[in-house]
């Protein structure tokens, strides 16, 4: 008996045009990668909904998704409504009834990247036409059962919506410069790749972009300008940018002025804007040089709260000791960001060279070193000579 070795073919989903202009999802056929269970049945339950739900479905929620051809040519259809509805200026008001025309001039397009499916010979610019008013009408009934803000509707299909039509701002390491380190630019997004990554321009185009007498095009510029204008009122360093106009080039910085940016990415964040910083600062706690005392390292020669600890004082960096030079190095910078070990550190220098001063006094007093009971309360943290500076302790 003869046997083969063959299996059933696995069930996709396709989408297909009928002669009316009629968009339905079908299920056929095929070899390559099936959808995900959640994921097709995702779609299939928007496109129950009606045509309209399925491509705003696509197109807000699908960003990612590896999808069948004819799948991923509607979600290309459906993104830009999506990013297009992202750029409306006050949405928040005019959410119930919002005008968002069908951008005819790209209609044409979309036709002749049209992949091979089902029906796509009837496929036209008016079908298209239809199609956007039943993504709009679809959007307009998901947004009537939401009852939260357009930014929770956008993240509730996909977070990254809320990153489009925004202005980010970018600050880099230039290791190539040693006298400006550090540079700047500030960008906008325009729309989600077809793998879902983000597309950036330099800011300076949006005012080339969005120049014109229409209104709308005026009310989308100060839309995407108006973070930038609210962390301007908060941060002196950003408001001579604007004023100066040199937002919108790339700028070479020194690391003092990378420093001065850095010191207010929390202002930025909460007027709007979108930052991105190296991550060492991020996690600059542990990126500054501290002071480390350290009582009892030697066993005492004798035993007893008499008994004489040895006491030594430590400037260290991430758990690592620096040495003399390296210390004589931070001290005699100002404050801002230096580097040391091939790390941007950030220094305090007054209040390092305060700590720094009041534990080498207690060091000398106790040359000879100090007592057991003395050496308990130090690494408890109590001042025994009067002084309020502190430091981390450590054994």
């Amino acid at each position: 008996m003869t046997s083969t070795n063959s299996s059933s073919p696995a069930l996709e989903l396709a989408l297909a045009l009928t002669p009316n202009g009629d968009l339905r999802l079908e299920t056929t056929a095929s070899s390559a990668a099936v959808l995900p269970p959640k994921r097709a049945a995702a779609i299939r339950t928007a496109f129950e909904r009606g045509r309209g739900h399925g491509l705003f479905h696509l197109g807000a929620v699908e960003v990612g998704t590896r999808l069948p051809p004819s799948l991923a040519f509607w979600r290309e259809f459906g993104r830009l409504f999506v990013t297009r509805f992202c750029a409306l200026p006050d949405l928040d008001l005019a959410r119930d009834e919002f005008d968002l025309p069908a951008p005819e001039h790209e209609f044409a397009a979309f036709v002749l990247v049209c992949p091979p499916m089902t029906g796509a010979e009837y496929l036209r610019p008016q079908t298209l036409g239809s199609l956007w008013q039943d993504i709009r009408s679809a959007c307009l009934r998901e947004l009537s059962e939401h009852a939260g803000s357009i930014a929770e509707f956008l993240h509730a299909r996909n977070s990254v919506w809320n990153l489009v039509g925004r202005v980010h701002f970018h600050l880099a390491e230039q290791k190539n410069d040693e006298h400006r380190p550090f540079a700047f630019l500030a960008t906008y997004t325009t729309r989600v790749s077809s793998g879902g990554s983000l597309r950036h321009l330099p800011l300076g185009l949006a005012v080339a972009e969005f120049a014109g007498d229409a209104l709308a095009q005026k009310g989308k510029l100060l839309k995407l300008l108006r973070p930038v204008q609210a962390a301007a009122r908060n941060s002196a360093m950003l408001a001579r940018l604007v004023e100066s106009k040199q937002i919108f080039h790339p700028l070479a910085w020194t690391a003092n002025e990378a420093l001065q940016f850095l010191r207010d990415v929390a202002v930025f964040e909460a007027s709007g804007v979108v930052v991105t910083v190296p991550d060492w600062w991020k996690s600059r706690s542990s990126r500054r040089p501290t002071v480390q005392v350290t009582v009892g390292a030697a066993a005492p020669a004798t035993i007893g709260l008499a008994g004489l600890l040895d006491f030594s004082v430590d400037l260290v960096l991430d758990g690592e000791r620096l040495t003399r030079a390296e210390i004589d190095t931070i001290l005699a910078e100002t404050d801002g960001l230096a580097m040391i070990r091939g790390r941007w550190v950030e220094i305090d220098n007054e209040k390092l060279r305060q700590v720094l001063d009041h534990w080498r006094t207690a060091a000398a007093a106790a040359s000879e070193g100090v007592s057991f009971a003395e050496g308990l309360r130090l690494l408890a943290g109590v001042d025994t000579r009067g002084s309020g500076a502190g430091a981390t302790l450590a054994r």
